[in-house]
């Protein structure tokens, strides 16, 4: 499952611990890897079951909807497409003035707030939009 940038979890390379370039080969080492070490049949551990049987089990999930995606060709390259999409999308989702933003004079320079879509906020002081050649922020004081 692919999120926004900011809120991307895991892609299916994080779950199965491998680079976006690795090989099939790589690909399928891992996938038995993480196989044995999030099948409930397989786990040997001592610790109570029933308090991690569903964390157990949406890993194994995981694990599985990974390699099914990365494990055949077409799909993988589906999902590297949408998922480089995402990123590229991401970078920038729409643009924003400063007359937009909340103004916080903090005594030593002014701070520029914008809450965002994904409950967070972006802030921008007056010294770096100077660095970046904006200079008119002294009707803002």
């Amino acid at each position: 499952m692919i999120f926004h940038k900011n809120s991307i979890q895991e892609t299916h390379y994080d779950i199965l611990c491998v680079e976006e370039d690795a090989s099939y080969e790589e690909i399928r080492a891992s996938y038995r890897s993480a196989l044995l070490n999030s099948h409930p049949d397989k786990l040997q551990t001592t610790f109570d079951m029933s308090n991690s049987s569903k964390e157990l089990g949406d890993r194994f999930l995981k694990v599985q909807k990974a390699w099914e995606i990365l494990s055949n060709l077409r799909s993988r390259t589906l999902y590297d497409i949408e998922l480089q999409s995402l990123r590229n999308d991401a970078i920038i989702t729409y643009y924003i003035s400063l007359k937009d933003m909340v103004v916080d004079d903090t005594g030593e320079g002014l701070e520029f707030y914008y809450q965002c879509n994904c409950s967070d906020y972006f802030s921008i002081d007056d010294l770096e939009l100077e660095e970046m050649g904006v200079s008119s922020i002294q009707r803002f004081r």
